[in-house]
């Protein structure tokens, strides 16, 4: 997939296809919290050099959702951006991929998967970010 992503180090880049994408967090081995976006200090136990990198889970469950259908620069209407929830107990902002009639094809609870794809575009090139999809029945 060509692009430029969105912000370094936030996920895997899959390299081959069939490669599993992942968003990575971090977690602290002292209180053992799980952060996403990773956190420079733990912020419970405001411990600094114990967090290690974790690849989260790429699948959760859709809490809730909007249509965006009004226009601003580099994002085609309409999309869908919502919160997932994790099996860690994280929940994770996300633009969600979905066929359109968007409206139809997303509900609460809904199963939801981890993907790779343009997420907007700068200049005319492709900004590559995580989204969310339905998971294939």
């Amino acid at each position: 997939m060509e692009g430029t992503p969105f912000k370094e180090g936030l996920f895997t880049w899959p390299l081959a296809a069939g490669d599993q994408p992942y968003i990575l967090g971090n977690q602290c081995r002292s209180c053992r919290k799980i952060f996403f976006p990773k956190a420079a200090i733990c912020p419970d136990c405001l411990v600094e050099d114990k967090l290690q990198e974790l690849k989260l889970s790429p699948r959760g469950k859709l809490y809730t959702f909007t249509i965006v259908r009004v226009p601003s620069p580099g994002f085609k209407v309409p999309y869908a951006f919502g919160y997932i929830d994790l099996p860690e107990g994280l929940r994770v902002c996300s633009q969600i991929s979905a066929p359109e009639p968007l409206e139809k094809n997303l509900e609460l609870g809904l199963d939801m998967e981890l993907t790779i794809g343009q997420v907007r575009e700068e200049a005319g090139k492709p900004i590559i970010g995580y989204l969310f999809r339905p998971v294939k029945k």
